[in-house]
C-alpha cells in the first residue's frame, strides 16, 4: 500500500494523502489486499465466536449478541454519515480533517445522547438484558470510531486497506475480550467492550498514523455538504442494516 503513494520530490519525503483533487484506486492492488485481509479477519473472528460461545451458557452468549444486533441498528445513524464522509473526501481528498471532524463530532453527540437515554429508561423503567444495557451503548461508539476510520481510507483511495483495518481490529478485539472476560472476569459483558474499546483505539492509532494532518474546524459548507449525501445514506444504511439483523432481535424479543 505504502508503494502507491504520491512522492513530494521537493520536500523529499512521501506524502501520506494526495494533496487535493479525486482520489485514484489501484483496483488489483486493492482487491488483493481485501481478499487476503478478509480471510485473515474471518478466521481470528471463527476462532473467537466458538470459543466463546462453549465458554458462556446459552442465555448469556444468545443475550450478549440480541444486545449487539440492537447496537448495530442504532449505530446505522452514524453509520450514515460515515459513508457521507467517504463520499465528500473521495472527491475532495485535502479537506479530510474537515469532514473526519464532523464525522468524529456527530458519532461522540450521537453516543452521549444515546448513553443518556438508555439511563433514564434504566432508572424508571424495566428494560430487557439491562445488565448490557451501557455496554451496548460503549459497542455503538466504538464500533461508529472503526466505520469512521475504514471511510476515510476508502475516500483517499486505499478501499482495500479498509479490509486490513477489520484484521487489525479483529485481531485487537480477540485479544480485549480474552483479557476482559478471563482476566478482568467482566463475562458477557466483555463481548461488547471488547469491540467497543478496539474501535476506538484502531480509530485514533490509524488516523494518527496515516494522515498528517489533524482534525479541524469544518466550515457550514462542509456540513451543508455533507448532509446533502447524508440524509440518504443514513436511510439506507438503516433499511439494510434492520433487515440483516430482524432475525437476532425478533428472537431475542
Amino acid at each position: 500500500i505504502g508503494d502507491a503513494l504520491p512522492t513530494d520530490h521537493a520536500a523529499g519525503r512521501r506524502q501520506r494523502v494526495p494533496v487535493s483533487g479525486r482520489a485514484t484506486v489501484d483496483i488489483g492492488r486493492e482487491s488483493v489486499v481485501g481478499f487476503l485481509a478478509q480471510l485473515v479477519d474471518k478466521g481470528v473472528g471463527l476462532v473467537v465466536f466458538v470459543y466463546f460461545a462453549n465458554f458462556f451458557p446459552p442465555d448469556q452468549f444468545g443475550g450478549a449478541y440480541v444486545v449487539i444486533g440492537a447496537a448495530t441498528v442504532l449505530k446505522t445513524v452514524p453509520d450514515g454519515l460515515n459513508l457521507a464522509v467517504r463520499k465528500r473526501v473521495s472527491e475532495q481528498t485535502d479537506a479530510y480533517p474537515e469532514y473526519a471532524t464532523i464525522g468524529g463530532a456527530w458519532l461522540l453527540a450521537y453516543t452521549v445522547a444515546l448513553g443518556l437515554v438508555v439511563a433514564a429508561l434504566t432508572r424508571f423503567v424495566s428494560v430487557p438484558y439491562e445488565s448490557l444495557a451501557f455496554a451496548g451503548v460503549a459497542f455503538v461508539g466504538g464500533r461508529s470510531a472503526n466505520a469512521l476510520i475504514k471511510r476515510l481510507y476508502a475516500g483517499i483511495g486505499s478501499p482495500g486497506f479498509e479490509n486490513v483495518v477489520d484484521v487489525i481490529d479483529g485481531v485487537l478485539t480477540a485479544a480485549l475480550r480474552f483479557g476482559l472476560i478471563l482476566g478482568l472476569d467482566m463475562g458477557a459483558a466483555g463481548l461488547l467492550y471488547g469491540p467497543a474499546l478496539s474501535g476506538g483505539v484502531v480509530c485514533v492509532g490509524l488516523y494518527t498514523a496515516r494522515f498528517d494532518r489533524g482534525l479541524a474546524v469544518p466550515s457550514l459548507d462542509h456540513v451543508r455538504s455533507l448532509v446533502s449525501f447524508a440524509r440518504y445514506s443514513v436511510r439506507n444504511v438503516g433499511y439494510n442494516t434492520l433487515y440483516h439483523n430482524a432475525g437476532v432481535l425478533l428472537i431475542g424479543g
